[in-house]
């Protein structure tokens, strides 16, 4: 029987691992991540696209969503799009954290408050939907303003429009129509837009390098505080850049695989 690692006085530096139980496909890359871009929360998320287009919610691999009224189906057509080219994405969280002192003693309490959560977005331009058309596209064409709002991954003339989400009507109902445009087609660039009033929500899909889950998060109520772009005479290609704030994270459960089965990961 191998020896394992279970405290300081078995610890063997030489010969084993700390964790004995992993294995290359365990770890997670930058390739099996995916960021997408849906709804401002799940509530806003229709039951159909929540239940993966079934409708019934019923669960699907991804089993069900944080709230037990909420079918989300991660994976579902319709309930995320999925961002491509992006380079890099930054998220980070910082806790509000007060310390107490009195007279008469040198310890002090701590009090733990508010949590506040940023994100930075880079991706590369292309001929088709940039990144602010793609972070806005939960938002209903009717109601964005000006003509022609329609998304398309290339040309209009010859490619199909990108998959619209399922936003739930009612919710929809809510939206305010924007009346300072925002962009037309596959570009939006003005930031003064009223659009960019309202809050995205982003999706985060992990699995490890064998394909099996690892975990799916929903980053809620997110809001756009700034967007950039560079340009150099050396530019070979051009990346825009967002930097976001955020309400809170919520979890969706996943097929979490053992570790023997990992070779083999659920589909």
């Amino acid at each position: 029987m191998a020896k394992v690692t279970t405290s300081y006085s078995n610890w063997d530096f030489n010969n084993l691992h700390v964790q004995q139980n992993l294995n290359g496909g365990d770890f997670v890359g930058s390739h099996t991540i995916i960021l997408c871009a849906t709804g401002p929360t799940l509530s806003s998320m229709s039951a159909s696209s929540q239940a993966g287009g079934s409708g019934n919610g019923t669960p699907s691999r991804f089993g069900t969503g944080y709230e037990t009224t909420v079918s989300a189906d991660a994976a579902g057509a319709g309930f995320a799009i999925p961002l491509g080219v992006v380079s890099d994405v930054n998220l980070q969280q910082q806790r509000q954290i007060n310390k107490i002192y009195e007279i008469g003693s040198k310890l002090s309490y701590t009090v733990s408050a508010r949590t506040s959560i940023s994100l930075g977005l880079t991706r590369i331009l292309y001929h088709g939907p940039n990144l602010l058309r793609m972070l806005y596209a939960y938002y209903p064409e009717s109601r964005i303003g000006g003509t022609g709002n329609k998304m398309f991954d290339k040309n209009k003339s010859t490619d199909t429009a990108i998959q619209e989400l399922g936003l739930d009507p009612e919710f929809a109902k809510t939206l305010p129509q924007i009346n300072d445009v925002a962009g037309i087609d596959n570009i939006f660039l003005n930031a003064a837009s009223d659009l960019f009033s309202q809050p995205i929500g982003l999706v985060m899909y992990i699995k490890d390098n064998v394909k099996s889950d690892v975990a799916a998060i929903f980053i809620e109520d997110c809001n756009l505080v700034a967007h950039q772009f560079g340009i150099s005479q050396n530019s070979v290609v051009v990346a825009e850049g967002v930097q976001l704030t955020a309400d809170r994270i919520r979890h969706l459960k996943v097929n979490v695989t053992s570790v023997s089965a990992a070779i083999s990961p659920t589909v």
